[in-house]
């Protein structure tokens, strides 16, 4: 599972069309081709104006950051500036996965785990989790070998 998570977030083939990033993101054409015209997302041209606009993965998650902040009441210039700030934390997320950095874990159906891997000797790792059930965040410094270990570190300290 978490080669497939790392697959899609280092991915810069996946693309979806302006029809498919409006039903996901609850934005109309119109608008997501507003924000366009203004240079706030960009779509790719593969064909040289021939086809439908199609979109990457930051897009998406762009224009999902922008909707959650209009909907909280920010204006437009104020939801693309936090929504620029949260895609460049992204990027730069990304390319510590692409480097191999970080790995994504999901355990038992409930922990999605973060592994930042260190590149010193002590061979100890910052492990965040977000523990969906209780929607808690928790993180935490360790030597495990396994997935397993993790589970059961998580556990130790939920229970503490």
């Amino acid at each position: 599972m978490s080669d497939f998570i790392k697959n899609i977030f280092t991915n810069d083939n996946l693309l979806v069309g302006i029809s498919e990033l409006s039903k996901m993101t609850g934005v109309s054409p119109r608008q997501l081709r507003y924000w366009e015209s203004k240079g706030y997302i960009q779509s790719i041209d593969e064909n040289h104006g021939q086809v439908a606009r199609k979109y990457r993965l930051f897009t998406v998650f762009k224009v999902q950051l922008i909707k959650k902040y209009l909907d909280s009441d920010y204006t437009l210039n104020q939801a693309i500036k936090k929504a620029d700030e949260k895609i460049q934390m992204a990027k730069s997320f990304r390319q510590l996965f692409k480097q191999g950095k970080i790995e994504v874990q999901i355990i038992q159906e409930r922990f999605i785990v973060l592994v930042f891997s260190t590149s010193d000797d002590t061979k100890e790792s910052l492990y965040v989790v977000f523990d969906e059930q209780h929607d808690q965040l928790l993180y935490f410094t360790d030597n495990l070998k396994n997935e397993q270990e993790i589970a059961q570190a998580i556990f130790n300290r939920l229970t503490n």
